[in-house]
């Protein structure tokens, strides 16, 4: 067996399967604001957590998912 620090960490990123249209444009606006809030004030978290900051590009592409995401045809942010 290895010693713990002789292991190479694995690194991926977390998918959400989000539906784009949302029915309840209350509950809708919540996910939409809780999203933001993840690749943005919550990035701040990942250090002391151990998690790597995501990558700028990264953020940008899910910014444009997350800004897809409507109730009634309207964006919800």
């Amino acid at each position: 067996m290895l010693p713990v620090r002789a292991l190479i960490p694995s690194q991926s990123y977390t998918y959400l399967l989000v539906y784009k249209e949302q029915k309840d444009a209350t509950k809708g606006s919540a996910l939409v604001d809780f999203l933001w809030w993840g690749i943005h004030d919550g990035e701040k978290y990942a250090k002391d957590l151990q998690y790597a900051p995501l990558p700028g590009e990264i953020v940008q592409r899910a910014e444009a998912k997350i800004n897809s995401i409507t109730s009634g045809g309207k964006p919800l942010r």
